[in-house]
């Protein structure tokens, strides 16, 4: 489909285009509606027609706009790896005697230059070369604990691909040392914006607490064979301050007691959540949390501390009431105006922080708390005193805290 692009000659004086007669206005008014509906069919078909001479042009596809937040999100990751405080000296990481303080020139060259492109197979390269650097920071980590004497220093690595073809032999050097690096109960892999884990870390079998803070990883490898946790003894995962979006659902099949979710871009409760009955701890804060799953009966029993707090929570289902093992609750930083009476049935809990929420009543059932001795709100309405005024079963120290909050607020009047 083409369009005939309109030009006129003006010699009149009119704002904007200018026409010889009636008839040419008249003409360019009907050519401009039959553009118009040409542009909406276009449109349904990916095209637009630029304004300047009316030729044709296609809109950006989805597949581009995927590209471009591919390109972004790798430079992104490779600044975090490469470029962190001052140029490349501040991943050195001297005291874990990973990286050397400075990268030979050639390297330094080859990666300023992949960040500079825009092209696909550039940024393929540049993720390749920042896992890479992630494989030789585990694989130093692994070595401190079972010994050895292979040297990871970047500073004898003359080029990108040196330092992936050192990467690449890792597999080797885990299938040798297997053995004792079944024996690891503890692999701690903090703040070293991390943006991939090899898959071997999902085969030692002897790990009890792994602990992933501060990186930027967005998946997890294989921990499970054949449906059956690998890492059987494994009781603690913190994946705090990564940039996850969902787990993967294997996670379920493990025995975690204590699973650690803060600071990542979760807008839903992974449903892995539900499958890990053995789990005691669990901390969602710092995400985009809108509302929790109504099949809160289906939660793990034995949960004892839940924090959500710092999402965007504005209320809580009535499902709260059947975590009956329940002794933490952290909501604090959400816009919850009010709590279910069916918090009631959480005999014990033992504290409950509601800070920053505008919480304006407490529900009567509360006073069926016996066990509860911390409470924090730090933004109670005077309509809240005839609601604790009633609860004479709560502990003094919400009293106490009360009163306290309302004498804080007559100061800033």
């Amino acid at each position: 489909m083409s369009i005939s692009p309109i030009n006129f000659k003006s010699e009149t004086s009119s704002p904007g285009i200018y026409f010889n007669n009636d008839y040419d206005q008249a003409s360019y008014l009907f050519q401009k509606s039959q553009i118009s509906q040409e542009q909406k069919e276009l449109a349904n078909w990916g095209w637009s027609v630029v304004t300047e001479d009316n030729s044709l042009s296609q809109k950006p596809p989805l597949e581009e706009n995927k590209n471009k937040e591919f390109i972004a999100t790798t430079k992104r990751q490779a600044i975090n790896c490469f470029y962190t405080l001052q140029g490349f000296t501040s991943v050195s990481l001297d005291y874990k005697r990973v990286f050397a303080k400075n990268l030979r020139p050639e390297l330094k060259k080859e990666i300023e230059r992949l960040m500079n492109s825009d092209l696909i197979e550039d940024m393929n390269k540049l993720q390749t070369i920042c896992r890479a650097r992630d494989v030789l920071i585990i694989w130093k980590k692994l070595q401190d604990q079972v010994g050895g004497n292979i040297d990871l220093n970047l500073e004898k690595l003359n080029s990108a691909e040196d330092l992936i073809a050192k990467a690449e032999e890792f597999p080797k050097w885990f299938e040798t040392h297997f053995e004792s690096l079944s024996r690891i109960k503890e692999l701690k892999l903090i703040g070293h914006q991390l943006t991939h884990l090899p898959e071997e870390i999902g085969c030692l079998l002897g790990l009890q607490r792994l602990i992933l803070m501060n990186n930027q990883l967005t998946s997890l490898p294989p921990m499970t064979l054949e449906g059956k946790p690998v890492m059987a003894n494994l009781w603690e995962l913190d994946l705090s301050n990564n940039q996850f979006t969902t787990l993967p659902e294997e996670i379920g099949h493990l025995n975690l007691w204590i699973l650690s979710l803060r600071g990542n871009e979760l807008n839903s409760v992974p449903s892995v959540v539900c499958q890990l009955k053995l789990m005691g701890f669990l901390d969602l804060s710092g995400n985009e949390l809108t509302s929790l799953p109504t099949e809160m009966g289906q939660w793990p029993t034995r949960l004892q501390r839940l924090d959500i707090s710092n999402n965007r929570f504005t209320m809580l289902p009535s499902e709260m009431g059947q975590l009956t093992k329940l002794d933490t609750l952290v909501l604090g930083g959400n816009s919850i105006a009010s709590l279910p009476p069916e918090m009631g049935q959480l005999t014990k809990l033992e504290a409950l922080q509601l800070g920053n929420n505008p919480i304006t009543s407490l529900p009567q059932e509360m006073s069926q708390l016996p066990k509860l001795q911390i409470f924090y709100c730090s933004r109670l309405n005077m309509s809240l005193y005839y609601g604790l005024k009633a609860l004479a079963k709560l502990p003094s120290d919400i009293l106490r805290e009360f009163y306290a909050a309302r004498a804080r607020a007559k100061k800033k009047v």
